[in-house]
């Protein structure tokens, strides 16, 4: 009962996603010829996105059937570690050096990430 609000989200969401994200949109901003934009695009939304990753494979399966690539759904995910809520919680226990800079080397390894997991899908 406690995730069927959280499933109805997600279903609200989905419906906007077909409707806004057309194929040749998903294509232009996180396809393969998407390029920096697409980095930063896919980067930016697993900080801003929130909830358990279980909810959202529906979804980033729905933007892989329109053209996302392989890499910008792994640095999605591996972005979703960037929690906006818990920074300031981090920055007052261990320094706003330390937050920052695991902040960074998480953005980072999410696009180092995203390569790998290409490579080993286009390998299989």
């Amino acid at each position: 009962i406690k995730i069927v609000p959280i499933l109805m989200i997600v279903f609200i969401v989905m419906i906007g996603v077909d409707l806004f994200f057309s194929k040749e949109r998903t294509e232009k901003y996180l396809g393969v010829a998407s390029g920096v934009r697409g980095w930063i695009y896919a980067i930016i939304s697993g900080i801003l996105i929130t909830g358990p990753p279980y909810v959202l494979y529906p979804l980033l399966g729905q933007f892989k059937k329109k053209g996302m690539k392989i890499s910008l759904l792994a640095a999605l995910l591996y972005n979703r570690n960037v929690k906006i809520p818990f920074l300031p919680v981090m920055a007052y226990y261990f320094g706003i050096k330390f937050t920052a800079a695991t902040s960074i080397y998480i953005i980072i390894f999410s696009i180092i990430n995203g390569k790998i997991v290409e490579a080993m899908v286009k390998k299989s």
